[in-house]
């Protein structure tokens, strides 16, 4: 049997490479990366609660919080929250790493758009 950890990793992210590519060509990348990576949380996390109480294997909470952190926050905060059955949020520990990168993101846009701004203008002087 397949590791997990890769089986499930590498069908997300590559899809998501994938995807993002194509998209590519009609959006910008980022923004393709943004709109693909949340599109393929959103789905790898309904896939999960779907197959919650099945033999089949469930995909590892790593990489749930990988696809998170690279960007997948809003998709996973809706396939939790907005989209019933609600999932994983009542694991107090995945609740907490997923919380834990969500502030670590906003802190590192923050910090991007207000010092980044502020050093940017400071070169012009």
């Amino acid at each position: 049997m397949t590791n997990p950890y890769w089986r499930f990793s590498v069908l997300s992210l590559g899809a998501a490479i994938v995807l993002t590519a194509v998209l590519s060509f009609w959006i910008h990348p980022v923004l393709a990366w943004l709109v693909v990576i949340n599109l393929v949380a959103v789905v790898t996390y309904r896939y999960d609660k779907a197959i919650a109480g099945s033999r089949r294997m469930r995909v590892p909470e790593r990489v749930l919080l990988l696809l998170e952190a690279v960007g997948g926050t809003i998709g996973a905060a809706i396939a939790m929250w907005l989209v019933l059955p609600r999932h994983k949020n009542q694991s107090p520990g995945f609740l907490t790493w997923f919380l834990l990168i969500a502030f670590l993101q906003i802190a590192i846009i923050f910090a991007y758009f207000y010092f980044g701004l502020a050093w940017g203008s400071l070169s012009t002087i």
